[in-house]
């Protein structure tokens, strides 16, 4: 009986060490590197899709089967041609143009298989790879779409679907692109006046920016007034915009340091605003270097500030002198309108004796030993920003 009971055990013990074994394999999963994922082919794939009109472009998708529950970044990418060979960004970095690329990436990333795709990212990544020229944009092109997943630093490519999309034109600029502080906070809700009513951030010294989409490391050190603001992307329209859930409170011993709330599209629910309660000297970073849905915003009282004043600031372009003027309720904002009818070299002066220019343009942080901006020729909202010393030139 002792020997049947001594097997018993020995048998009882071999199961347990073989179920422990089991779920020991199980919570360590084989890590893999799938090699293809499955995008969805959109619902609305064999209609018209107007990207100046739209709402989110919806893309669904499988996640790669990594044999875990992975967390993975995807980007869209575009083609007219089906192929994806050579990138925009390889294009825009080869000097000698020769390079021409046949895809292009959707500017922002996301973090779920259900994808939200604002619209004028998209349209972009199409303007990027069809180049067109003013007004000579088709009615409707093919737009092929894949996906990618990253994790870590492995890269898997999805199928590829199609759409088609009636495009619409906007310039390609290298990078970085621009945002705006509009509300009562600097100068009121009026959409349009850059420079006299909304403040734009500037780009900050050292920092590089994606060469398809712009984005990066933005801030504003200045003089905020009393009152109310959010952030908007294009300085005519009231999306993009970011705010936040509820209303923040500023003031000496406030700091904000969170994700804010997007809106993609003027059909999205409206956010909150940032509420400067104490008038004063303030700092706001912007990072979207991750792309807009993983936006971050730093926002905080600037103590001890007293930047220097300058009574006047001069644009200068090959010799041609235009006065500034200074925003009427936040100080250091400086703009002016100016007709350029030749390309040039410009350079910014103050009453001072000080000038400021670099060899970028139309946006750059003036040094006072730099280049002069090579400025081309074109009517243009200049703004110019006496504490970061951020110019911007802006097409009229």
């Amino acid at each position: 009986m002792k020997k049947y009971i001594y097997s018993a055990l020995l048998l009882l013990s071999g199961l347990c060490f073989l179920s422990a074994c089991s779920e020991d394999r199980d919570s360590n999963p084989v890590i893999q590197q799938p090699d293809t994922f499955v995008l969805n082919e959109p619902s609305y794939h064999n209609l018209l899709v107007d990207l100046a009109k739209s709402s989110a472009l919806r893309f669904t998708c499988q996640q790669p089967d990594y044999g875990y529950p992975a967390v993975v970044n995807y980007q869209l990418q575009v083609s007219l041609t089906g192929d994806f060979t050579t990138s925009y960004s390889e294009a825009v970095a080869d000097e000698t143009g020769e390079t021409v690329n046949d895809y292009a990436t959707v500017g922002e990333n996301y973090t779920n298989t259900t994808i939200e795709a604002t619209p004028r990212l998209f349209a972009k990544a199409v303007m990027q790879c069809g180049r067109w020229e003013e007004g000579t944009l088709p009615e409707e092109v093919t737009a092929y779409v894949r996906a990618v997943a990253t994790v870590d630093n492995y890269s898997v490519n999805s199928n590829v679907v199609q759409l088609r999309v009636s495009p619409f034109y906007m310039e390609l600029q290298a990078a970085p692109n621009s945002w705006f502080l509009i509300g009562e906070a600097v100068n009121g809700w009026t959409l349009g006046n850059i420079g006299g009513i909304i403040v734009p951030l500037s780009v900050k010294a050292g920092e590089s920016y994606d060469s398809e989409t712009g984005y990066g490391i933005f801030e504003h050190t200045g003089y905020f007034n009393a009152g109310l603001m959010k952030i908007i992307e294009d300085p005519n329209a009231w999306a993009p915009m970011f705010g936040v859930d509820s209303q923040v409170e500023m003031d000496e011993e406030k700091t904000y340091d969170g994700t804010p709330t997007l809106r993609q599209t003027e059909g999205d629910d409206d956010p909150q605003c940032w509420n400067i309660n104490v008038p004063g000297y303030y700092t706001f970073i912007f990072d979207n270097t991750a792309g807009l849905s993983s936006a971050n915003v730093k926002f905080a009282y600037a103590k001890d500030q007293t930047p220097q004043t300058y009574a006047s600031i001069t644009l200068s372009v090959s010799g041609s002198a235009t006065a500034l003027e200074e925003n009427s309720v936040i100080p250091h904002i400086w703009y002016a309108d100016v007709d350029v009818a030749d390309d040039g070299e410009a350079e910014f002066q103050g009453a001072d004796g000080s000038v400021w220019s670099s060899k970028q343009f139309p946006i750059a942080i003036g040094e006072t030993s730099g280049d002069k901006i090579p400025v081309k020729a074109g009517s243009y909202r200049v703004v110019f920003n006496d504490i970061s010393k951020c110019y911007h030139f802006y097409d009229n």
